[in-house]
């Protein structure tokens, strides 16, 4: 037994001295139990969470970049102001090099995204998403020069245990199929219909209010002095604005999961040389497209701390309801799963508090902006290259290890069964014989 899984501890070991990455991976392989193999259904439901865990990361890396980004182009609007030129135009997005480096981590999280739907439901990637929270604090730091206060550090604290325990008591398996049939079905069901009709009119409001807002937003000039009512009424903008942008987010960030879902089901069920990835494939691009566009807005008004933390409750809970309008996911622990989930809520929402420090650093505050020092793009490709390299790396250690354990434990299990019908068979005979 040792010669069997001694190559894959070394390999964890090794991985760990040079990634966290690794480490996890360590200890997942030596979590497994030597005598006792467990089930293929634990083993996925960790890969899966894992696999949701290395997206967070990335998402958060990708949104730090989204940040620079629109921390580069206020820089340039509020120079053009001051020196009372012509209104600036911003470049295209596709002509932005640190979107296009965004781009290439929100792609690395959608195939980490699509990866883990293959093995957990909606709900368990709904709890799993929130560790984003932390991570892009953790993240902006580095990058952004973003602290932390007290109460975003326990808020830190409460959705991490808050987000692992609605993981532990969430749904594990849906009852939808991944066929098209199956799809059409649940896409024409009476529920998934009303949820729909419920919350798309508010999806069209929440747009509406965030056009209005960039136009807003471009045309105040914030250091104007203005009266303490004024004051008020741009806090008012505020709030209003980065409600209907995480609302905008949120659900088209849960629509393209939903999308992604469907793909991962047929994949799960028909395999991949009957798999026709058209139809999905289109509408996870198109909902990506339109999901980064939200989320280039949302940076551009809020920093990162204080926009991510709402954007994550709303997508949380869409998550959530998607999955149990179209795949009727019902948690293991109802009571449970709805405290762990508010116990993130109230995490995120920690996140969310004293937040002068950010205001004040904000391009809606007026306020003088932070330096543009660890903007360049060479620092942040490399650091994204070297945290990218050390996730392919420790992965495909794991998948390769994965793919090892299964074939050990499938030879197991078929000797356990086959031993077992023999025993039932000799036990039938046996009684065949007495009687």
């Amino acid at each position: 037994m040792h010669t069997q899984y001694g190559w894959f501890s070394i390999a964890a070991s090794s991985t760990s001295a040079f990634t966290p990455f690794g480490a996890a991976w360590a200890a997942f392989g030596y979590s497994f139990p030597r005598p006792s193999p467990p089930t293929p259904e634990v083993r996925h439901l960790a890969l899966g969470c894992f696999l949701c865990l290395t997206s967070c990361v990335v998402t958060a890396i990708a949104n730090s970049l989204m940040k620079l980004d629109a921390l580069r182009i206020e820089a340039k609007v509020q120079q053009m102001i001051l020196m009372d030129m012509d209104e600036w135009e911003p470049p295209p997005v596709y002509k932005r090099r640190l979107v296009g480096l965004a781009v290439v981590f929100y792609v690395l999280s959608a195939v980490f995204d699509f990866w883990s739907l293959v093995y957990i439901s909606m709900s368990i990637r709904a709890c799993s998403s929130g560790l984003t929270v932390p991570a892009n604090a953790a993240v902006a730091r580095v990058m952004l020069g973003e602290g932390l206060s007290r109460a975003q550090t326990v808020g830190s604290i409460l959705i991490v245990l808050g987000a692992v325990s609605a993981m532990a008591f969430g749904s594990s398996s849906d009852d939808g199929g991944g066929s098209d049939e199956s799809i059409a079905g649940l896409l024409s069901s009476a529920r998934f219909i009303t949820f729909v009709a419920a919350t798309f009119p508010f999806y069209l409001l929440a747009f509406t209010v965030s056009k209005w807002s960039m136009r807003t937003h471009v045309a105040i000039d914030d250091h104007i002095p203005v009266s303490q009512a004024q004051v008020h009424k741009r806090r008012l903008r505020r709030a209003v604005a980065l409600l209907a942008l995480a609302f905008l987010g949120g659900y088209q960030s849960a629509v393209t999961a939903l999308a992604g879902k469907f793909g991962a089901q047929y994949i799960a069920m028909d395999g991949l040389t009957t798999y026709q990835p058209y139809l999905c494939f289109s509408v996870v691009l198109v909902s990506s497209l339109m999901q980064l566009t939200f989320m280039s807005w949302m940076m551009r008004q809020f920093d990162a701390v204080v926009c991510i933390p709402p954007y994550q409750i709303l997508l949380m809970l869409f998550m959530v309801s998607f999955g149990a309008a179209c795949f009727l996911e019902v948690p293991k622990n109802v009571p449970c799963f709805t405290l762990a989930l508010a116990l993130a809520c109230a995490g995120i929402v920690c996140m969310s508090m004293d937040t002068e420090h950010h205001d004040a650093r904000s391009p809606m505050s007026g306020a003088q902006e932070r330096p543009l020092m660890a903007m360049g793009l060479a620092p942040c490709f490399l650091w994204g290259l070297d945290t990218v390299t050390s996730v392919v790396f420790a992965l495909s250690l794991a998948t390769v290890a994965l793919h090892f354990l299964d074939g050990t434990y499938e030879d197991e299990y078929r000797c356990d069964e086959q031993q077992q019908q023999q025993q039932q068979q000799q036990q039938q005979q046996q009684q065949q014989q007495q009687q």
